[in-house]
């Protein structure tokens, strides 16, 4: 006999059955998909507003891109953005033309430290791709500076090193913080690479403390990957050193080499630098020896 009752159990149970079906076909992995993030990159920091993008494609046909940060869903991103290098690749695909993916995210909303973010791909038949991108967040406090009057360039101090740009004591809202920037390949720009504020930081500056009869000679000591380089021409010149740089405070690894006619020598070790303090590494180069060591010396930052 039919009850009331009885109806509502079967229905449920076909309810569930189909909850159940639908939801294992829309995570079901695809072999299909060919898939490619761009930005970010695994294991880069980032800070600011910068781009989400890649590209996606499927003989079945592509349906949307999903965002996920640190393991929750945020927003599905933009597909169908022109690829023509795509299309070149996969001929035979259609819309492997318009398969590219790209968003702009302001990582800064995120805290500073290590963070997540995934991105899956869906094709028409709901079944899936992921890619999980492991990255470093470097801020500001406000994550969205608006007025561009309270960022303040007059005390800064520009250092050059290699592909980085080192900004000490740029004013920002009334804070001051020190920007380490490096060119990223997949901007094609120079970006953010690490922000401290000032207080945190200590500076350091190579000196030169030898010469050499045979000739010229350098020295360069190397931390936290900046490089300052000190030149000796000759036994009555005075050393050649390119002014204080920010490293950050705590333990630090320090390498040093000094190389010339009359020898070279390497060195390697950790030192301690203090918040707020200025030091001056200088390098002694025993030429007859061979030897280098390196004397760690609190000076006036004035110097």
């Amino acid at each position: 006999m039919y009850t009331q009752s009885r109806g509502r159990a079967a229905w449920r149970g076909l309810i569930i059955g189909l909850t159940l079906v639908l939801t294992g076909a829309a995570f079901a992995a695809s072999e299909d998909i060919s898939f490619v993030v761009e930005e970010p990159k695994n294991d880069d920091t980032y800070s600011g507003v910068a781009n989400i993008r890649g590209w996606a494609v499927s003989p079945l046909g592509m349906s949307h891109v999903e965002l996920y940060v640190d393991g929750v869903f945020n927003t599905n991103i933009p597909l169908g953005g022109r690829r023509a290098d795509v299309e070149s690749e996969f001929p035979n695909i259609p819309d492997a033309g318009e398969s590219g993916f790209s968003m702009a995210f302001n990582y800064s909303e995120l805290t500073q430290g290590a963070h997540t973010l995934s991105i899956r791909a869906v094709e028409s038949t709901g079944a899936s791709r992921e890619t999980t991108v492991n990255f470093e967040v470097a801020r500001l406090d406000n994550p969205y500076v608006q007025d561009e009057s309270s960022v303040n360039l007059d005390g800064a101090i520009c250092t050059i090193s290699g592909d980085r740009v080192l900004l000490d004591n740029v004013s920002v809202e009334g804070k001051t913080y020190d920007l380490d920037l490096g060119w990223r390949a997949e901007s094609q720009d120079f970006a953010v690479e690490a922000i401290a504020e000032s207080a945190e930081r200590a500076q350091w500056r190579a000196d030169a403390a030898a010469c050499c009869t045979n000739g010229n000679f350098i020295v360069a000591v190397t931390i936290d990957g900046l490089t300052q380089s000190a030149s000796v021409a000759s036994c009555s010149s005075e050393p050649v050193v390119e002014g204080f740089v920010g490293v950050p405070a705590g333990s630090q690894s320090v390498s040093a080499s000094a190389a010339g006619l009359c020898g070279s020598a390497n060195f390697s070790g950790n030192f301690t630098f203090a918040a707020g303090t200025c030091y001056s590494l200088q390098v002694e180069f025993n030429t007859s020896a061979g030897q280098l060591k390196l004397v760690q010396t609190e000076v006036d930052c004035e110097d």
